[in-house]
């Protein structure tokens, strides 16, 4: 009885409280949407399938790819996911990790945004680009681990992800749940088959080295641990 009691006193308190409402699920299609604007195709002009990848917008001006997607690829061009073309500039490229910064002189629509903490363990992301040269698309991914870079390819930790990726996605984004950004594909483990990502804090220390400003920069530049 004394349980019963305690029971029906929690009932009736619990009757009193107004009840919160849950957090608001994520709008699936302006997220899809958002990040398929700021998502380009990038390729060779005379041969854009042979050499095609991906490239995301970090500001107005300034794109994000891989090193290996634009270095023998000339002229470049980029294009959008309905088609739209246009050329852009290799502004400057990092002579270790796998990365390339494009300028363009037409204003960007949209761009990514930093994720404001590392990719972790477990965690639920998305991967973005154009696989095999053809239309835009994501694939969803488990981060497997962070291990050190050096024996595959990159002088820092590597992002491992459990995700179906083909060519195509070499330099896009990999966005958390929220679309946020936390890392850039690159590569596809030859032994694994693990989808291989450069972390957003190498990304945001190399574009630092290269004077290059994120548009997020400011109040909700990403850190490094204790920074």
């Amino acid at each position: 009885m004394r349980i019963a009691r305690r029971w029906l006193r929690r009932r009736r308190t619990a009757a009193t409280v107004p009840a919160t409402p849950p957090p608001a699920a994520p709008d699936r299609d302006a997220l899809q949407s958002r990040v398929r604007d700021a998502t380009f195709r990038i390729g060779d002009r005379s041969d854009p399938v042979a050499h095609s990848g991906a490239a995301f917008a970090v500001a107005r001006d300034l794109i994000v790819t891989n090193r290996h997607v634009v270095e023998d690829a000339d002229p470049l061009r980029l294009s959008t996911w309905d088609g739209d073309a246009f050329e852009v500039e290799v502004a400057v490229v990092a002579p270790d990790h796998d990365l390339a910064a494009l300028r363009t002189n037409r204003a960007l629509g949209s761009t990514v945004e930093p994720a404001q903490r590392p990719a972790q363990r477990g965690d639920l992301v998305h991967v973005a680009g154009y696989p095999l040269g053809g239309e835009f698309g994501t694939v969803k991914g488990i981060v497997v681990d962070e291990v050190e870079g050096p024996a595959l390819g990159e002088p820092a930790q590597v992002l491992r992800i459990r995700a179906v990726v083909l060519p195509g996605y070499s330099g896009g984004p990999v966005l958390d749940d929220d679309g946020r950004l936390v890392g850039v594909v690159y590569a596809l483990g030859r032994t694994t088959r693990l989808a291989l990502a450069i972390p957003l804090l190498s990304l945001v220390r190399w574009l630092d080295d290269a004077s290059l400003r994120w548009r997020g920069a400011g109040s909700d530049r990403p850190t490094t641990p204790g920074g």
